[in-house]
């Protein structure tokens, strides 16, 4: 499936403003959801220490995406978020980060994630015409392959 006009705000929404990765590169589940930014981010958002988040807080640092971002994050569905929910969250979409920029060949790389160029209709139209069979080939692949295993 395409994302790449959510791309940019899920990644907000993920890192709740936290700075850093301006490659766009993530990092592994693992490595990512034990960080230590992440809880001194956490801390710094956390504007009444009460060790979770609420959705004015979250708001004041994504101004307009507070909602979103509190869905991203929130799995208890109690209307805040602890750090346990904002780890999750960030090693979530780091690590579907990392599996895409692995997944994509070496050459592609430099067209993904940077924000230089947003829409395949950006690419040279040779290059595009080359990723998009590339994506459909892939994607059919892997469609036939989870539905055998139904």
């Amino acid at each position: 499936a395409d994302i790449h006009e959510s791309w940019d705000p899920i990644r907000d929404w993920a890192r709740l403003g936290m700075p850093g990765d301006k490659k766009g590169k993530g990092a592994k589940y693992s490595q990512a959801k034990t960080l230590e930014d992440l809880q001194s981010h956490f801390e710094k958002l956390d504007a009444d220490n009460s060790g979770q988040l609420s959705l004015e807080e979250i708001e004041a640092q994504l101004r307009g995406h507070g909602q979103n971002a509190l869905a991203w994050h929130d799995e208890d569905v109690d209307g805040v978020v602890s750090l346990d929910e904002f780890q999750e969250g960030f090693a979530f979409w780091a690590a579907v980060t990392h599996q895409v920029v692995q997944s994509t060949p070496e050459e592609w790389r430099k067209y993904q994630l940077f924000g230089t160029i947003e829409n395949l209709e950006d690419l040279p139209p040779k290059l595009a015409k080359k990723m998009l069979k590339a994506s459909l080939e892939k994607e059919a692949t892997s469609s036939s392959k989870s539905h055998s295993e139904l």
